[in-house]
Order: C-alpha cells, then structure tokens, then sequence
C-alpha cells in the first residue's frame, strides 16, 4: 500500500487563490448589480422628464375677479365671487380634457370649476366661481389662489400642474401629490 503524500506549499497556495477569486468575483458580481440598478434608476429619470417635456409648457396666468361689490370709485370690494385664468399652451401639440380649479392657499381648500375644454390648442380663458365667496386680505391679484390646470397631453399622458410648480403625472385616476377632481 501506497502512503499518501502530505499536502504541500503549492497546493496550498492554490487553495488560498481560488479562495481569494471567489471573494473577488463575489464583490464584482454584487458591483454590477448595483451599476445595474443605478443605470435602470437614471433611465426611468430621463424617461419621466421627456413625458413632461409637453406638460412644463401649460401654464396659468390670472386675468380677472369679481367681487359682491364695487365701491363709488369703480374698485372691486367685498368677497371674492369669481376668478378668471388664462390657460396657455405653448407646446407645438394641443391639450386635451382642460379641467381648471383653484386652492386656497390660506387654508388648502379647492374650488372646482365644472367647465372641461375638449382641446385648447394655443389658449383658453377659464373661470372659476367661489361658492362661498372668499375673503380677500387685500385689494388686488388674489395671490392666496394657486391655480390647478389639470389636463391630458397630445401623448396620451394625464397631468397636473399646480401655480408655477413642475408638472405631476396622474396615474390611473390617482395623481401624484394633493386630492384633485
């Protein structure tokens, strides 16, 4: 009978560098994954910005109120009834189901308007009427109203656009921040 020989340098050797390759290519594996996850994460940022690329160029502009009076000099006094806005679009496609509303920034109540344009293709000029009337801190531009546009792009794409803020997606009836109609 043969006697068995005892394990020598090289075999441990080679022991020690198949250990050390499977630790390394454990951390490259576990690396690229990681990249991976980075680079899909980044790929659905851009995505989501070129979807919004129609939606940032819808904008609000306030043009007119009416109040419960107006005093000897001709100026509005009294509650705030009626507001009007014009809705702008500036994208080369028309928006379509333009639904307007407006918050109250004092106390974040909505007022909806019942009116949906079908298709505003450069502008439109919508109104919303405040039921119960609002109190005014002061004379002038209501800027305690914030404008809500709330409206689907040429791509299909449900939006809304609260005053100047960027525009937010509404998906599958659900929008992305706040309650809206």
């Amino acid at each position: 009978m043969l006697a068995a020989e005892a394990p020598k340098i090289t075999d441990w050797m080679q022991a020690w560098g198949s250990l050390a390759g499977l630790v390394m290519s454990t951390f490259a594996v576990i690396f690229t994954g990681l990249l991976f996850r980075h680079e899909i994460r980044v790929r659905r940022e851009e995505q989501r910005d070129n979807e919004a690329a129609l939606a940032r160029l819808v904008v609000a502009e306030y043009l007119t109120m009416s109040t419960t009076g107006v005093d000897v000099n001709g100026y509005l006094v009294g509650d705030l009834t009626y507001v009007e806005y014009r809705i702008r679009n500036v994208s080369p496609s028309p928006i379509l189901n333009v639904f307007l509303a407006v918050r109250d920034r004092r106390d974040d109540k909505l007022y909806r308007t019942t009116e949906v344009r079908s298709v505003v293709v450069t502008q439109a000029d919508m109104g919303v009427t405040l039921k119960p009337p609002l109190s005014r801190p002061k004379l002038g531009d209501p800027t305690f109203l914030i404008p809500v546009i709330i409206f689907t792009d040429a791509n299909g794409l449900s939006w809304v656009r609260e005053g100047t803020a960027g525009p937010k997606r509404i998906l599958r009836g659900k929008s992305t921040s706040g309650s809206y109609p």
